[in-house]
């Protein structure tokens, strides 16, 4: 199974952000993560919009279930809106903090993101997790790492035994234009795979 790149919105709006998230699944990006905590629901469904068809089976909504329907994008739920009372409920990727809440919901879901796994980026103070450094090859579902990626620490990713990682601050909040740190993460990713 090929390593898979994601890539998380901005939470807060970038300058010509639709037109580099285009530039992005031009480039070869699979999975896009539209995670905008702070904006409203019509925002929201205009940035979907703005995102061609074509691209938006490789998105992933979080929250809003009625959106994702919406636009034919897949949904992403926190864990504690995803397990509900042990039921797990209908989405298509969940956000985890650690290995207990991954067991949970091992083999019944297609891929979750697994957090932090890295010393964040984009938030201050958000320490990596040391308990993620080793990461059950025995496992169904697909496991994302998500927390300080960028060209650095991808191979560490890989390493750790993650199917793909996920990146927000080392796409937008690090030196050098979105494309171009989305193609040096890309290019670290395909160095760690000749090894």
């Amino acid at each position: 199974m090929p390593f898979e790149i994601a890539v998380f919105s901005p939470e807060k709006d970038y300058p010509n952000e639709l037109e580099l998230v285009l530039d992005l699944f031009t480039a070869g990006l699979e999975r896009f993560h539209v995670r905008k905590p702070h904006s409203s629901v019509e925002s929201i469904r205009t940035y979907l919009s703005s995102i061609p068809a074509e691209f938006r089976d490789k998105v992933y909504v979080h929250y809003n279930r009625k959106l994702a329907q919406e636009f034919g994008c897949k949904l992403h739920l926190q864990f504690q809106f995803a397990v509900i009372q042990g039921k797990l409920q209908s989405c298509d990727s969940v956000s985890v903090h650690n290995l207990e809440e991954f067991k949970q919901i091992d083999g019944r879901i297609n891929s979750c993101t697994l957090s932090p796994v890295f010393e964040s980026i984009s938030k201050e103070n958000y320490a990596a997790n040391p308990d993620l450094d080793r990461i059950p090859p025995d496992r169904e579902t697909k496991i994302i790492a998500l927390g300080g990626v960028d060209a650095s620490t991808i191979a560490k990713a890989r390493e750790f035994g993650f199917d793909g990682a996920a990146c927000l601050g080392g796409i937008w909040h690090s030196t050098g234009e979105p494309l171009q740190n989305f193609k040096r993460i890309q290019s670290a990713t395909q160095l760690t795979a000749a090894l």
